[in-house]
C-alpha cells in the first residue's frame, strides 16, 4: 500500500501571512459589491452661444460634479460636422487634469463619423469636475447627452496588485535564493533593473517618437479582445471607429499581458510604464543567463548584462524613442 501524499504543514507564521492576505483581499473586495448610481447631465447644461475667448476657441462646461474617490465612466453623444478640431475633456473645476489634484484624465477629439464617446477617470481623492467641450473657430458642436457612472474599476485594480504582490512574496519565501551566492546575485539583478529603469519610476511617461502610437496598439488590443477577437488582428479604435489592421504589420504578441491590465482597469499610462519595467527586467535577467553561460561565470554574466542594459544607446531608444522592438 503506497502512502498518500500529504500537504505539508503550514507554520504558524506562514499561516498568519495567509491570514492577513485573505483579509486584505476581503477589504479590496469589498467594493465590488457597493452601489453605483448613475448621474445625467440634460443636454441643456451644454446650449447656448459658445464665448470666443483668447484662443479663437469657445468652451461650454457642465455644472460642478462632487466626486469621491474610485474610477468613473463618462459617456458623451453629439453631433458635429468636423474632425479633429473639437475635443472634450473632464476637469477639475479649478481647470486641472493632472492627477496631482486629484483627477487623472485626458482630452479626446471628437469626430464628425461617430456620434458618442466615453472616457474613463480615475480620481484619488474628493474632488469637484466639470465636463467641458470646447469648439474650434468656425465649427460648431451640439451636445445631446451626457451620462457619469462609477465603475468597479478601482477593487478590480486593488485586487491584482495585491494578488502581484502576495505572489511575489510566496516566490521569494518558497522559490527564493536559498545560498549566499545566489542572493548577491538576485541583488545585483535587482539593482541593475532599479538603475535601468529610474526614467519610469516616478510615475509620469516620458513623451518619446511612438509614444502614443505603442499606447494605441496596447487600447487596440484590449478593444479587440472586448469586441470578441482572439487573435487580435482588426483593432477597433483606429479611423474614427472603422478600425486598422496594424498587427499585422507590427506583431502584437507582447501587449497581450498590458492589455489585459488595461481590460481590468488600469490607466493605459501606468500599463505602458509597467510594460517598460517588464522589457527591463526581462533583458537584464536574459541578459545574464547568456552571458553568464558564455563566460561561465557569475560576475562576468552581471558585467555584461549591466554593460547591455544601462548603455546609452538602449536607454535613448527606450525612453526617447519609443522603439520597443528594439530593447
Amino acid at each position: 500500500m503506497q502512502e498518500k501524499k500529504r500537504f505539508p504543514k503550514l507554520n504558524p507564521r506562514r499561516k498568519m501571512l495567509l491570514g492577513i492576505e485573505v483579509l486584505l483581499l476581503l477589504i479590496a473586495a469589498s467594493g465590488l459589491f457597493r452601489s453605483h448610481t448613475q448621474i445625467t447631465l440634460p443636454a441643456a447644461e451644454f446650449a447656448g452661444v459658445i464665448a470666443e475667448d483668447g484662443n479663437r476657441t469657445g468652451t461650454v462646461k457642465s455644472s460642478r460634479i462632487l466626486l469621491q474617490a474610485g474610477t468613473y465612466r463618462i459617456r458623451l453623444t453629439y453631433e458635429t460636422p468636423d474632425d479633429q478640431v473639437n475635443v472634450w475633456s473632464v476637469q477639475n473645476s479649478d481647470g486641472s487634469t493632472v492627477s496631482a489634484d486629484g483627477l487623472l484624465s485626458n482630452t479626446c477629439m471628437l469626430y464628425s463619423g461617430l456620434n458618442e464617446t466615453e472616457m474613463m477617470i480615475y480620481v484619488t481623492e474628493q474632488v469637484e469636475v466639470q465636463v467641458c467641450v470646447t469648439s474650434a473657430e468656425g465649427s460648431t458642436v451640439e451636445i445631446t447627452g451626457c451620462t457619469l457612472a462609477r465603475t468597479d474599476h478601482a477593487s478590480a485594480m486593488w485586487i491584482t496588485g495585491l494578488l502581484i504582490v502576495f505572489l511575489l512574496i510566496h516566490m521569494l519565501l518558497g522559490l527564493g535564493p536559498k545560498s549566499k551566492q545566489d542572493r548577491a546575485t538576485v541583488f545585483a539583478l535587482t539593482v541593475i533593473i532599479l538603475i535601468a529603469s529610474l526614467p519610469i519610476l516616478n510615475g509620469y511617461t516620458i513623451a518619446g517618437a511612438d509614444t502614443i502610437y505603442h499606447m494605441l496598439r496596447i487600447e487596440g488590443v484590449k478593444d479587440g479582445l472586448l469586441s470578441g477577437q482572439f487573435p487580435v488582428r482588426l483593432q477597433p479604435n483606429w479611423l474614427q471607429g472603422y478600425g486598422y489592421a496594424t498587427g499585422i504589420f507590427y506583431c502584437d504578441t507582447f501587449l497581450y499581458l498590458p492589455a489585459l491590465f488595461r481590460i481590468i482597469g488600469f490607466p493605459v499610462s501606468w500599463v505602458y510604464l509597467g510594460y517598460k519595467l517588464l522589457l527591463n527586467t526581462t533583458s537584464v535577467v536574459l541578459s545574464y543567463v547568456c552571458f553568464a553561460k558564455i563566460f561561465q561565470s557569475r560576475r562576468a554574466g552581471l558585467l555584461c548584462s549591466a554593460l547591455y542594459s544601462l548603455t546609452i544607446y538602449r536607454l535613448l531608444i527606450l525612453y526617447l524613442k519609443d522603439h520597443l522592438g528594439q530593447t
